[in-house]
């Protein structure tokens, strides 16, 4: 059984192009979890949501759009039997399937627990698993995308009131007997290991989040630099462990009751736990960080880069995506690797290869939170239009409307075939656009054409012109704009552009005819009728063209084309384009940083501050370990102060 974990940093942004299914399946992993997928509801596509060989669960932010969310994509063979929304299960809405085992939430308020599920950074599902042993059991997938702190001390205990809920659900799911795996973006680095560059922090073995870490973890890949206890986890605590011995020493009193009540078992009288039993009780509800636990020597095991300085070409980045995988599982762990190859985000993959075998129900419904059944996937989302429509009462009127539309459209159609029929047959060929009649009344009376010229001067018919009841005034069919007018004949004696302002358009293959001629038509030019002595004067010029086999003309008509476009104005185009070439000379080229004398790149702050949207120079090279000249150098320099040397 593999599980994968990848803050995918926007999935319609890496999936655009390939879409979801060919992700998933080049990920290779029966449970892929996602965290800032920075999709919410009202942005979920059926695409993203509906995916074949695939059901998802979303986690949604319901404070900003586009922000944070997780989601869990479990393949066909690893179907979840229970799923929920969020760590406080005030989101749940199928008790049936929801996972429950909330543990002790007692000392956060209710506003506090709204507040940690309201940005969509958690979602569980369960499933069934059978071991190697042949023993089956249940195991709770908790995918979770822990807060961003950074300096600011409101968000720093929204964070920690994160971490101290999560490891709270945690320990209630093992409790009930379910094996449990928390994995996602943990923004934070246990060790000095999972960091490329940890001297530059000065609190690094006192910050909170690694205090928090460090105790989650069995004492035997706990780091003993790191401080056993933190003010700013014990501000947020709820007093897990005080019940986690409390519940233990209640357990542990009944069963030893129960035992001298009857006597003996396995023919010895039981008595309390001693102390080392209770310490591996207490280690059952611990866990342990597989990738490093296979790996305890590796480091440059890294999963997060700064993009703005390339930094992943150098791997000079940080780990801060987990797998943690509760004590009881540890041992079915086989293989635990960080997949640098996938690229696509500022994170890679993380996946963990398990010595189980998955089991689903595949005739079984899956849980409520599935995609597959939201209301705008399965089909029975009301429309905006259903809140103005009267609902239909019987199925009478339903087979009364049904059988008076039927008739009203094949009275339609035979009016339509009727004025088909009427009109002449070389207008029919000539005319291939189909011919369609309104039944409302309300239409334009605009009028155009009034008549149409075939070859020779010979008149195919007027165009169908039907009379507007109300008006009286007749109105233009569709055949009327494809028709030829009166005058649009041409004589070879005259001027085809003298009489009248106006452009000859041709239209090949219009009107059947011998050696397919082109028939030209003499069209109003709105633009130019009032300011023809104005043009240029070879814009009059036209050339002729034939379509015949023969070039030939016949009775008395020129095969023309529209004219090209003036040279006049190519002319004007070229002066324009190097008199702007002369006025705006481009860019200056950027400075050679001085330590590899190379072209710097240019930048913008994005951070927020004075200096944000200001753009600097730096050097090209990859971001690297400091004092390595292989990378880049500390070079630096404002445009603005560049632009005030240079004048």
């Amino acid at each position: 059984m593999k599980i994968l974990t990848w803050n995918i940093n926007g999935i319609r942004a890496v999936t655009g192009k390939t879409g979801v299914k060919k992700m998933l399946d080049s990920l290779d992993a029966d449970v892929v979890c996602l965290q800032e997928t920075k999709v919410t509801r009202d942005m979920l596509d059926e695409p993203t949501a509906i995916v074949e060989d695939y059901e998802s669960y979303f986690s949604f932010s319901r404070k900003r759009t586009g922000y944070s969310g997780t989601a869990n994509y479990c393949s066909r063979r690893c179907i979840p039997v229970r799923a929920e929304e969020g760590l406080t299960g005030r989101l749940q809405v199928d008790e049936e399937t929801s996972i429950g085992c909330l543990g002790n939430m007692d000392a956060y308020s209710e506003k506090d627990l709204e507040a940690l599920d309201a940005e969509g950074r958690c979602v569980i599902t369960q499933h069934r698993l059978r071991l190697k042993s042949g023993v089956e059991k249940e195991v709770a997938i908790i995918n979770v995308y822990v807060p961003r702190a950074g300096d600011r001390p409101e968000r720093l205990e929204y964070k920690l009131r994160f971490l101290t809920l999560l490891r709270s659900r945690a320990q209630a799911l093992l409790r009930e007997d379910i094996h449990v795996i928390i994995l996602g973006d943990l923004n934070l680095t246990h060790t000095a290991k999972d960091n490329c560059d940890p001297k530059s922090d000065a609190d690094f073995l006192r910050r909170s989040s690694r205090v928090w870490m460090n105790n989650l973890l069995r004492p035997c890949e706990r780091d003993p630099n790191i401080l056993s206890s933190h003010p700013d986890l014990e501000a947020v605590a709820l007093s897990e462990e005080e019940d986690l011995r409390s519940d233990h020493m209640v357990g542990d009193l009944k069963e030893t009751q129960s035992l001298h009540a009857t006597g003996k078992k396995d023919g010895k009288v039981k008595g309390p736990k001693s102390n080392g039993e209770s310490n591996r009780l207490e280690e059952a509800l611990l866990f342990s960080d597989v990738y490093r636990y296979l790996h305890p020597d590796d480091t440059t095991g890294y999963t997060n880069w700064d993009t703005s300085t390339d930094a992943r070409k150098s791997n000079y980045g940080r780990r801060l995506d987990y797998i943690l995988v509760d004590t009881g599982l540890a041992d079915h762990v086989t293989d635990c690797r960080i997949m640098t190859e996938v690229e696509g985000s500022d994170h890679c993959p993380v996946v963990v290869t398990l010595d189980c075998q998955p089991l689903s129900c595949p005739n079984a419904s899956p849980p409520y939170l599935c995609s597959k059944l939201m209301p705008e996937f399965r089909g029975q989302q009301q429309k905006l239009s259903s809140f103005f429509t009267k609902k239909v009462v019987s199925k009478k009127a339903n087979t009364d409307s049904s059988s008076s539309q039927n008739s009203s459209s094949s009275r339609q159609e035979d009016k339509e075939a009727t004025t088909i029929a009427n009109e002449p047959a070389q207008l029919k060929k000539a005319t291939s656009v189909p011919i369609s009649s309104s039944s409302s009344p309300k239409k334009s009376n605009l009028k155009r054409g009034k008549s149409v010229a075939g070859i020779g001067g010979s008149n195919l018919g007027a165009p169908l012109l039907k009379k507007n009841k109300q008006t009286g005034t007749k109105q233009a069919s569709l055949t009327s704009f494809f028709g030829l007018k009166a005058n649009s004949s041409i004589n070879l004696n005259s001027d085809p552009l003298a009489s009248s302002n106006s452009f000859v358009k041709c239209a090949p293959n219009r009107v059947p005819s011998q050696g397919g001629d082109v028939i030209c038509v003499q069209v109003q030019d709105p633009v130019t009728s009032n300011n023809f002595d104005e043009l240029p004067s070879n814009y009059d010029k036209v050339q002729s063209v034939s379509l015949s086999k023969n070039n030939e003309q016949k009775d008395g008509h020129v095969k023309t084309t529209l004219p090209s476009v003036s040279s006049l104005e190519n002319k004007k185009t070229s002066n324009s384009s190097q008199s702007w070439k002369s006025l705006l000379c481009g860019p200056a080229p950027p400075p050679l940083c001085p330590g590899h004398n190379e072209p710097c790149v240019l930048k913008t702050v994005r951070k927020n501050g004075p200096n944000k949207n200001k753009q600097f120079y730096s050097c090209p090279r990859p971001d690297g370990p400091p004092g390595n000249s292989q990378f880049r150098c500390n070079f630096f320099q404002w445009l603005h102060d560049r632009q005030k040397k240079k004048t």
